[in-house]
């Protein structure tokens, strides 16, 4: 049974989902500038990789101006991606999904990137705001939202959680 995709809700191997939808596959880091045709991105299978979503928003207008989205199981690659595309004249969103593990806190367990300190530690740039979001390796057959990541162009740029709802992405603000 293939995978449906969240945005289009056509299977991510129809010609509607191609379509509608950009699929990033592993190995693959793309950019794209934004406007009006630009189409709801997404991957999937992440399976022990790591996935980086930045947003580079306008110093100005602090509107979205341009997305890179790329997948790769090797972090030091993830980061070296960073690096090559890092620019000081933005305000940048970066959104890194990476495998974690469940930790206790308190009373109750909570789900806790790994490498969390490598990530604060190299992608620490005053202009640019990270998101670390988990996901865990254990298989749900009834969620594809756990080891997926998904964009959302417009109305607003939002990125999806583990659990397949959208948040709002939005940079600090730093002139």
């Amino acid at each position: 049974m293939a995978m449906i995709c969240n945005h289009c809700y056509f299977t991510i191997i129809s010609k509607e989902h191609k379509e509608k939808c950009i699929t990033i596959n592993m190995f693959q880091i793309n950019e794209y500038i934004i406007d009006q045709h630009t189409k709801n991105m997404m991957t999937y299978g992440l399976g022990g990789c790591t996935a980086i979503i930045m947003v580079f928003f306008s110093k100005d207008t602090n509107k979205p101006y341009k997305i890179i989205f790329g997948h790769h199981p090797d972090i030091n690659i993830i980061l070296l991606w960073y690096k090559s595309y890092y620019d000081l004249n933005f305000n940048i969103v970066t959104i890194i999904k990476h495998p974690g593990t469940f930790k206790k806190t308190s009373e109750y367990f909570s789900l806790v990137i790994d490498n969390e300190q490598y990530w604060k530690n190299n992608m620490n740039e005053s202009n640019n705001k990270l998101i670390l979001e988990a996901y865990t390796s254990i298989i749900q057959m009834d969620c594809n939202s756990n080891s997926s990541l998904y964009l959302q162009i417009h109305p607003k740029i939002k990125y999806s959680d583990i659990y397949g709802g959208y948040i709002n992405i939005i940079p600090n603000i730093l002139i």
